[in-house]
């Protein structure tokens, strides 16, 4: 049986929404684990992604779980491409 529209882009947003929960999970880890412990230590790289990543993957999330149809569909425009590159950085280091 064919996909309709529909389905492929609710398969696609509930695919996102597992990906983008998987790097924010994953961000809150780094903030956690690379913040500096003295005052004078060097930003990890990974800490510094984290910080600059954490609040916009959470917006596109908060849009893709609360948006209207609308909203998800421009989601899908702007960041799908986006999104397939953060799965694939999952897949490449899942915990870290």
């Amino acid at each position: 049986m064919e996909m309709c529209i529909n389905d492929k882009f609710e398969e696609w947003k509930n695919n996102a929404i597992n990906i983008l929960n998987t790097y924010f999970i994953k961000l809150n880890n780094h903030i956690q684990v690379y913040a500096p412990k003295k005052s004078d230590e060097e930003f990890h790289s990974l800490y510094v992604e984290a910080l600059r990543k954490k609040d916009y993957v959470e917006y596109i999330l908060d849009i893709l779980t609360f948006g209207n149809l609308e909203d998800k569909i421009q989601v899908y425009k702007t960041y799908r491409k986006e999104v397939t590159l953060i799965a694939e950085q999952n897949r490449k280091s899942p915990t870290t």
